[in-house]
C-alpha cells in the first residue's frame, strides 16, 4: 500500500479541521449523555469519543497554540483514563458472567461477581466527578471555539496542507511503533507484550481512519487487516483476564476448594493454556504478515517519495 500523502486539492471544509470540529461536537454530546447516566454502553461510547478526539488533536501541534493544545490534551487524558477504568471493569464483569463455567466452578462465578457492583459504583462516581468538572467543560468548549476560528481562517488551504502533512508523519510513526511492539512481543512472549500490540493497532487504526475520511481509500485493506488482528488480540486478552481472576481466587481460597473443584480448575487451566498458545501463534503470524504486506509497501513508497524530491527538474 502506498503511504498516505497530503491531498493538496482538498478544501479546508472537507478536511481535518472539519473532522476535528465533528469529533469535538461528538465528544460534547457523549459528555452530556454521561452526565445523565453511566450505563455500560454510554461509558463505552464516551471512551471511544475520547480516543477519537485524542487521535486527531496531535495533528494540530504547531497549528494550535501549544499551551492551549496541552491543556486540551490533559483534560481529555484525565477523562479518557476515568472512562477507561470503568469500561475495563464493565468488560471484565461481562466476561466473568458469560464465561462457559464448568459445573464444579460455577460457585466461583458468584463469588467473583459479587463485589463487582460496589467497585463499579466507586469507579462511576470518579467518572461522574470528571464529567461535571468545570475545567473539562471549559477546555472542550474552548477547543470548539479554536477549531471554529481555524475553519474560517483565510489561510485555510495552507493550514489544511500542514495538518495533512502532520497526519502522514503520525501514521508513519504509528507503523514504526507497531512494528517495534510486534518484534518485542515475539521476544518476550507475554500477555502484556501482546496487549501492547493491541494498543499500537488502535493508534494506527485511528490515524488511518482519519486518512480514509479524507478520501484515501487505499488504506481500506490495511484497516480491514488491522481489525482482524485487533480482534484476535482482544480475545487473547479477554481470556487472560478471566484466567488471572480464576488463578487469584484459587490461591486465596485454596483451603475452601473441594477436591473435585481443584481438579476441574487444573484441567480448565491446561485447556485454556493450550488455546492461548495457539492464539498467540496466530497473532504473531498476523503481525509478521502485516509487516511484510503493509509496512514494507509504505516504507518503499516513502523512500521513492524522498528520492523523487531530490531529483533535479528537467
Amino acid at each position: 500500500m502506498a503511504e498516505t500523502t497530503t491531498n493538496q486539492e482538498r478544501t479546508p471544509n472537507q478536511g481535518l479541521v472539519a473532522i476535528a470540529c465533528a469529533q469535538q461536537a461528538n465528544l460534547l454530546t457523549h459528555i452530556q449523555a454521561g452526565q445523565q447516566e453511566l450505563a455500560v454502553e454510554t461509558v463505552h461510547q464516551l471512551r471511544v469519543a475520547t480516543r477519537r478526539m485524542g487521535a486527531v488533536l496531535p495533528v494540530f501541534r504547531k497549528v494550535i497554540d501549544p499551551v492551549a493544545l496541552d491543556a486540551f490534551s490533559q483534560s481529555l487524558s484525565n477523562l479518557r483514563r476515568a472512562a477507561g477504568m470503568l469500561r475495563d471493569h464493565d468488560v471484565t464483569g461481562e466476561h466473568l458472567a458469560e464465561w462457559p463455567w464448568p459445573i464444579a466452578l460455577r460457585p466461583w462465578r458468584e463469588a467473583l461477581l459479587q463485589p463487582q457492583s460496589a467497585v463499579r459504583e466507586s469507579l462511576a462516581n470518579e467518572l461522574a466527578v470528571r464529567l461535571k468538572s468545570a475545567a473539562l467543560h471549559g477546555a472542550v468548549l474552548m477547543l470548539g471555539h479554536v477549531l471554529e476560528e481555524l475553519s474560517r481562517s483565510p489561510e485555510g488551504t495552507a493550514v489544511e496542507a500542514r495538518l495533512q502533512a502532520n497526519l502522514t508523519k503520525r501514521i508513519r510513526k504509528a507503523r514504526d511503533r507497531m512494528a517495534e511492539t510486534i518484534i518485542k512481543a515475539v521476544k518476550q512472549q507475554t500477555p502484556e507484550a501482546l496487549h501492547a500490540i493491541r494498543i499500537a493497532v488502535k493508534k494506527l487504526r485511528y490515524g488511518l481512519d482519519l486518512a480514509r475520511a479524507l478520501g484515501h481509500t487505499e488504506v481500506n485493506k490495511e484497516l480491514k487487516f488491522l481489525k482482524e488482528l485487533q480482534s484476535e488480540i482482544g480475545v487473547h486478552h479477554d481470556v487472560h483476564v478471566v484466567q488471572e481472576a480464576l488463578a487469584q481466587y484459587a490461591v486465596t481460597h485454596a483451603d475452601l476448594l473441594p477436591p473435585a473443584a481443584r481438579q476441574t480448575y487444573k484441567n480448565q487451566q491446561r485447556l485454556a493454556h493450550r488455546r492461548q498458545a495457539r492464539r498467540a501463534v496466530r497473532i504473531m503470524m498476523l503481525g509478521y504478515e502485516w509487516m511484510n504486506r503493509y509496512r514494507t509497501e509504505a516504507d518503499t513508497s516513502h523512500s521513492t517519495e524522498r528520492e523523487g524530491a531530490t531529483e533535479e527538474p528537467a
